[in-house]
């Protein structure tokens, strides 16, 4: 027994020898889990102007007074706001003997944008004589106004400098898109043609090109089977042809885009004029027209179109989203042509009572929806309003797109429809403390 213990006791010596294991504590302040707060918005807008039988505008109606249709569906109305023609007092210009001071126009930033990438040399001349007019005579204290083209070239911001602007003017002149060509060569097609062919629209059309095939590609005497045999080239004749009418489109809608985000930031009654023979927005371009108005709306600028051509076939391709800008926003769509100078004026005039409704519609479908929009009991009243909106889906925009959005919008929606959702995120580990929204 005394030889086990003695042996224990020696086993024991060096383990008792060894250090005691190290408890190390550090210290760090406590942050809880991040809360991170979403929000998110989904609001339709548009707006109403509003006539009676003599066209003269109707004022002081209410929310409850109009009817609003998504595809034929009934709205609640959640946003709305009646928008009057602004004017200050002139400050210190009271006369005896008068009920009240004179009055003053708010003050306007206009956006001129020429498009220069479609136009040709005489719609440019017309358009440019209009707006020296303009900005020599018809600007008021305060106006500001900035140069824009399709093709980029000239450019000068918002400025209430004439000479710097008329010397602008001066450098107009068609700049179509480089390396694009309105025409094939044999066939030979034109946008309109192309779109003829490819949308099946007049029958003539393609009968004339197919003759025209024939004529370049066919021994003579021509045979019915080479003849019939040139449909396949005058199909992929058009269909490059209108590619790139489609592409010189889409470049245009994002040179507009990019000028009203510019116009958005700045202040003032906002108008974008658009100078323009035209382009077609067919079906494809949905997400990004509707997109331009929805921006129009949210940032409260007023487009108003001039179309610088005569009237063609194309027309009903060229002036639809044109035409649907001008009515979404509270604008004017004008013929150029004859008097552009009365015409440019006319864009440039407020109306004197318009309004601004908003509604919340169902989960986004990716789909183009009808709008209608009407006053109950009719009273005999014209209402001119946006008459379709595109419901792009949630993927269709980033989040750095969104953010960008509406920061180019300066002014203050009350009343905004959102959905607004808080969660705890992750715990924090470390002794840095980052919060996010």
């Amino acid at each position: 027994m005394k030889h086990l213990l003695a042996m224990v006791c020696c086993a024991l010596v060096p383990a008792a020898a060894q250090d005691a294991p190290e408890v190390r504590i550090r210290s760090a302040a406590w942050y809880p889990p991040n809360l991170t707060i979403s929000a998110d918005a989904n609001l339709v807008e548009l707006s109403a102007t509003v006539r009676d039988r003599q066209e003269h505008p109707i004022g002081g109606l209410k929310a409850g007074d109009f009817e609003l249709f998504d595809n034929k569906q009934p709205q609640e109305i959640s946003f709305f706001e009646e928008l009057r023609a602004g004017a200050t007092p002139a400050a210190g210009a009271t006369k005896p003997g008068e009920d009240s001071p004179p009055t003053t126009p708010s003050p306007r930033t206009i956006a001129l944008f020429f498009d220069d990438a479609h136009a040709d040399t005489l719609g440019l001349r017309k358009s440019a004589e209009a707006a020296e007019k303009l900005i020599s005579n018809d600007l008021h204290v305060g106006d500001r106004v900035g140069i824009f083209t399709d093709s980029g070239t000239v450019s000068v911001e918002f400025s209430s400098d004439r000479d710097g602007l008329l010397a602008a003017l001066a450098r107009l002149y068609p700049r179509p898109l480089s390396g694009t060509h309105a025409e094939s060569t044999c066939p030979t097609l034109n946008a309109w043609q192309a779109y003829a062919i490819i949308k099946h629209v007049d029958p003539r059309v393609e009968v004339e090109a197919l003759a025209d095939a024939a004529a370049c590609n066919c021994p003579k005497p021509i045979t019915m089977k080479c003849r019939s045999a040139q449909r396949i080239p005058v199909q992929n004749a058009a269909g490059m042809v209108w590619s790139l009418s489609e592409y010189k489109s889409t470049t245009s809608l994002d040179a507009m885009g990019i000028v009203m985000r510019h116009l958005a930031a700045e202040p003032g009654k906002r108008m974008l004029i658009l100078m323009t023979p035209g382009f077609p927005a067919e079906k494809g371009m949905e997400s990004q027209t509707s997109a331009l108005m929805n921006q129009a709306l949210r940032a409260n600028i007023r487009i108003g179109t001039m179309k610088l051509w005569r009237g063609v076939p194309f027309d009903i391709a060229r002036q639809e989203f044109l035409g649907q800008a001008a009515k979404a926003t509270g604008g004017q769509f004008v013929d150029g042509y004859a008097d552009p100078t009365a015409s440019l004026r006319e864009l440039v005039t407020e109306p004197k009572v318009s309004y601004l409704l908003g509604f919340s519609p169902g989960d986004p479908d990716g789909q183009t929806h009808t709008l209608k929009t009407r006053i109950r009991g009719n009273h005999g009243y014209n209402v001119e309003a946006r008459t379709a909106y595109f419901a792009a889906k949630p993927a269709g925009e980033t989040a750095q797109q969104r953010i960008d959005r509406v920061a180019a919008a300066s002014d203050e929606m009350k009343d905004f429809p959102a959905t607004l959702a808080a969660a705890a995120g992750s715990a924090n580990d470390s002794r840095e403390h980052r919060s996010g929204c």
